[in-house]
């Protein structure tokens, strides 16, 4: 399938997590104990769905208990801590403006890394995708007046999410799509738990508590935006840059406000829609590539 087609359909599924997420705080579950709910279950999810259709996972050397320990760590622990807290400390919308810086991150480092030139297609999609967002989170409509804690944890969870793609793309070279995620998830998964048990701990007492409708928004939480969202995205870097995929997935916070529109009924602003369209054109702009590396092979 088109890398491209992949991305996007990964940023669909991530659009998810934030109706996900505002089902579940309704039933005032611990935001720390939820995420952690959520790597935990997708974990047990992947290592079935592994054994079922590949057998044992493969055995990782020294090198690679290493390097899916840091994948875990930075990629998936702490990129969900920060991005819970930055969200907590300042607000939804300043949260996902700092968390989407990772596309120039990814596009500036891919090209020392993975040699991938930086283009001016690549520059002008970066800036029309980035104001985009900026007009469809509306940051313009909330006081500035944050706590510093706040725009440090967004700018980390930035970084990580930049760092996850990156490790993403350099793990494709030994492993597969499936058994990134998988590893990527059980190590994410021990470390969310360690922090619940040092941090909050006293939350795990209300699970017995859960009602079947709240596991079952957990649930969906794990699969669709989880285990669907990055299994896509690793999947589109088998074809496409990482720079060109990071960028198509700030679709994201566009397809999640036109789910808002249709599953919550929130309104739609002339602004908003106008950000939308500018994500889409950059998005679309990406895909332009010029006949002279067509030969490369990018998707």
């Amino acid at each position: 399938m088109n890398g491209y087609v992949l991305a996007t359909l990964a940023a669909i599924a991530w659009s998810s997590l934030g109706i996900w997420g505002s089902l579940a705080f309704n039933f005032g579950i611990d935001p720390l104990l939820l995420v952690t709910l959520r790597a935990l279950i997708a974990t047990i999810a992947l290592l079935t769905i592994f054994a079922l259709t590949k057998g044992e996972l493969p055995k990782l050397d020294k090198k690679g208990i290493i390097f899916f320990s840091l994948f875990g760590f930075f990629g998936v622990g702490l990129n969900y801590l920060t991005y819970f807290y930055a969200i907590k400390l300042t607000s939804v919308s300043i949260a996902v403006i700092l968390l989407y810086t990772y596309p120039a991150i990814v596009t500036l480092t891919a090209s020392s890394l993975f040699k991938e030139k930086i283009t001016l297609i690549k520059l002008t999609a970066l800036l029309l995708t980035a104001t985009g967002i900026i007009f469809v989170v509306g940051v313009f409509r909330y006081s500035l007046e944050f706590k510093t804690a706040g725009i440090i944890l967004g700018l980390i969870a930035g970084i990580t999410a930049a760092a996850h793609s990156l490790l993403t793309k350099f793990a494709l070279r030994k492993y597969s799509s499936l058994t990134i995620v998988t590893y990527g998830f059980v190590f994410g998964g021990i470390f969310l738990t360690l922090t619940l048990l040092g941090i909050n701990h006293t939350s795990i007492a209300s699970i017995p508590t859960f009602p079947i409708k709240l596991w079952g928004i957990i649930v969906a939480l794990a699969f669709i935006p989880t285990i669907m969202g990055y299994f896509l995205y690793t999947s589109a870097l088998n074809y496409i840059e990482v720079s060109r995929a990071s960028i198509v997935t700030t679709l994201e916070p566009v397809a999640a406000i036109l789910l808002a529109y249709f599953v919550l009924s929130e309104t739609l602003t002339p602004v908003q829609i106008a950000g939308a369209g500018l994500v889409t054109v950059g998005v679309l702009l990406v895909r332009i590539r010029r006949k002279k590396v067509s030969f490369r092979g990018e998707g």
